[in-house]
C-alpha cells in the first residue's frame, strides 16, 4: 500500500500491527515511512528515533533518522546522527543501503555548506549505485561550488541521459554560467519542455529554456520563458506582498523603541559580519573579498538567525505567552538578548575557531537587522546595494529553489527592493556606527578604494590579497560561484538594458512613491 501511495489505509493496518507487536522496530520504521510519505516529517521523527534507540549499531536506522531531520531542516543534527555510524558503514561493500547512507551523509554536508566534505560520500554513493540520479545532480552542485565547472557539467549531463524527462538536471546545467547547451541538447530540451503542463517540472524546464534562448540571443523568447517559469513558481509559492510590508513596518514600530547596545570598542567575542542584501546584489563578491583576508572566515548563508527567532516564538507560544517577535522582543532583558546571541554563536562555532571574524550572508536576515543589533553587540552589518533595475531583473531571471517568494513577480520585486531600502535606512539611522552602506557599482569600478573603506569599517588592516579575491580557493554555494572566481569586473552593470523593451512595468513599479 505504501509503495502504491495508499498511505491512509496503510496507516490503519500498521496501527493494528503495532497493537499486536508494540515497540517492534520494523513496525516503528514503517510507521515513520508512512508519516514521512504523508508529508508529516515531524510526526515521523519519533518513530525513526525509536528504531535507532532499539538498533544503536544500525547505520541504516541512523540514515533514516537523518533523512527525516534534513526534511525538518535540521542538517546539523542529521550529521551528528550519521558520523558515528561511518566506521560501521565502511564494512558494507555494496548495495542500496550503502548508497542511501552515503547519499544522506553527502546531503547533510552540502546543506551545511561544507561542500568539500560532501563530495566524497556522494562519489561513494555513485560507486555503490551508478544510476543514482539525485546523487549525480547533487555532486554536480558540489563540484560547481568547488569551482570544478567542467566536472559539474559532466555530472549534470550524465543525469540528463539517465532521466531526460526530469527538469532538475537540465536546469542545473543551464544554471552553470560557464556551460552552454549544444544544438542537439537544446532541440531535445524544447521537445521535452513542450510536453510538461505544470508543477515544479515546468518551472525547471522553463528556466532552462530561457537560458538556452538567452545563450542564442533570442531575447524575446527568453523573456517569455522566464515569465512562464516565474508565473508557475508564483502559483506554487504564493507571496503576500501587503502582509510582508505590514510585518516589516511592525518590526520597525515595535523594536525601534528599543535602546540598542553601542558598538564595542574592544572585540570580546567572535565578530559576525552580516552581509545583507537582496539576492544577486554583490554579497557573494563582497564575501569573497573578505574571505581573502587572513582574519576572516567566509561562512556563506547561515540559517540560524531566522531559526532562533522561530524557536523562541514557538517556545513562548507553548508557555502561553504572546508568540510573535514583535510582542516579545520589546520585553527581553539585556541578559536574555545576550543569551540569544550566545545561542547563535554556538551554532556558528565551526566558523570562528581559527579566526576572529566570520561572515553570514543569508538574504533572509534582512527583516532581523534590529534583532542582530540587539543580540550581538560585536556584530557589524554591511548593506550591499545594487542598481534597482539590475538587481530586480537579475533576481527575476534566477530560479531560487526556496526562500525567495518575492522574486517571481516584477511588481513584488519592486516592492521588496523598496522595503529593503526603507528597513536598512531606518536601522542605519539608529546605529550608524554599526551599519555600512556598500554600493556594488562603486565596488567593481573602484575596488581598492571601496575595499579599504570596507576593511576600515570592520577594523581590519588592509591586505593586498583582498584585491585578488578571485584567487581565493573556497566553496561558493550560490549562483554567483563562477563570477566570483573572475577578477572584479563591471560586466553586470546595466545588464537589464538588454531586455529594456520588456521591463517598462518594472520601471514604473520602482518609480511609484519612491
Amino acid at each position: 500500500m505504501l509503495r502504491a501511495g495508499a498511505v491512509a489505509p496503510a496507516l490503519e493496518l500498521l496501527k493494528r500491527v503495532e497493537h499486536i507487536h508494540p515497540q517492534s522496530p520494523d513496525v516503528m520504521r514503517m510507521l515513520g515511512v508512512a508519516h514521512l510519505q504523508a508529508g508529516r516529517p515531524d510526526v515521523a521523527e519519533p518513530f525513526f528515533r525509536a528504531v535507532l534507540l532499539a538498533k544503536q549499531d544500525s547505520a541504516m536506522a541512523a540514515s533514516d533518522l537523518a533523512h527525516v531531520l534534513m526534511a525538518l531542516d535540521r542538517a546539523e543534527e542529521a550529521l551528528d546522527t550519521l558520523l558515528p555510524q561511518v566506521p560501521l558503514m565502511r564494512e558494507t561493500k555494496a548495495g542500496p543501503d550503502a548508497a542511501t547512507f552515503h547519499f544522506n551523509l553527502g546531503r547533510a554536508f552540502k546543506m551545511l555548506g561544507r561542500s568539500s566534505e560532501a563530495a566524497q560520500p556522494l562519489r561513494q554513493t555513485l560507486a555503490f549505485q551508478p544510476g543514482h540520479y539525485a546523487a549525480l545532480v547533487m555532486l554536480g552542485d558540489v563540484e560547481k561550488a568547488l569551482g570544478k565547472d567542467e566536472t559539474a557539467a559532466e555530472d549534470y549531463r550524465k543525469a540528463m541521459q539517465l532521466r531526460p524527462n526530469d527538469g532538475a538536471a537540465w536546469w542545473a546545467l543551464s544554471n552553470l554560467k560557464t556551460s552552454n547547451f549544444t544544438d542537439a541538447e537544446f532541440a531535445l530540451l524544447q521537445q521535452l519542455a513542450a510536453a510538461v503542463e505544470g508543477g515544479e517540472q515546468k518551472v525547471f524546464f522553463d528556466f532552462a529554456l530561457a537560458k538556452g534562448f538567452e545563450q542564442r540571443k533570442d531575447r524575446d523568447r527568453a523573456f517569455a520563458s522566464y515569465r512562464s517559469g516565474n508565473r508557475e513558481k508564483r502559483r506554487l509559492e504564493p507571496w503576500d506582498r501587503a502582509g510582508f510590508s505590514r510585518w516589516m513596518a511592525s518590526l520597525r514600530d515595535s523594536m525601534g523603541k528599543m535602546e540598542l547596545p553601542p558598538r564595542r570598542q574592544t572585540l570580546e567575542r567572535p565578530r559576525p559580519v552580516f552581509l545583507v542584501s537582496l539576492p544577486r546584489s554583490g554579497s557573494t563578491l563582497t564575501e569573497q573579498v573578505l574571505a581573502a583576508h587572513s582574519q576572516v572566515t567566509a561562512a556563506g548563508e547561515l540559517p540560524w538567525i531566522p531559526k532562533i527567532m522561530a524557536e523562541e516564538s514557538e517556545s513562548r507560544r507553548k508557555n502561553g505567552q504572546a508568540a510573535g517577535l514583535t510582542h516579545w522582543a520589546t520585553v527581553l532583558t539585556d541578559q536574555e538578548w545576550r543569551e540569544l546571541g550566545d545561542r547563535y554563536l554556538q551554532h556558528c562555532r565551526n566558523w570562528h575557531q581559527d579566526r576572529p571574524v566570520f561572515t553570514d550572508k543569508l538574504p533572509g536576515n534582512i527583516p532581523y537587522v534590529g534583532v542582530i543589533l540587539a543580540m550581538l553587540p560585536d556584530a557589524l552589518i554591511v548593506n550591499i546595494r545594487r542598481d534597482a533595475m539590475d538587481v530586480c531583473w537579475s533576481c527575476y531571471r534566477q530560479l531560487f529553489i526556496s526562500g525567495a517568494g518575492f522574486a517571481y513577480d516584477l511588481d513584488d520585486l519592486a516592492a521588496y527592493w523598496k522595503e529593503h531600502e526603507q528597513h536598512l535606512e531606518f536601522w542605519r539611522e539608529k546605529a550608524p556606527d554599526r551599519i555600512l552602506n556598500l554600493d556594488y557599482e562603486a565596488l567593481v569600478q573602484k575596488p581598492e578604494e571601496q575595499i579599504r573603506r570596507l576593511l576600515a569599517f570592520l577594523e581590519l588592516p588592509f591586505e593586498p590579497a583582498c584585491l585578488k579575491s578571485h584567487e581565493t580557493e573556497r566553496a561558493v554555494n550560490t549562483p554567483s560561484a563562477a563570477q566570483v572566481r573572475e577578477a572584479i569586473n563591471t560586466r553586470g552593470i546595466g545588464h537589464w538594458r538588454k531586455y529594456e523593451g520588456h521591463l517598462d512595468g518594472l520601471v514604473r513599479a520602482l518609480n511609484e512613491n519612491h
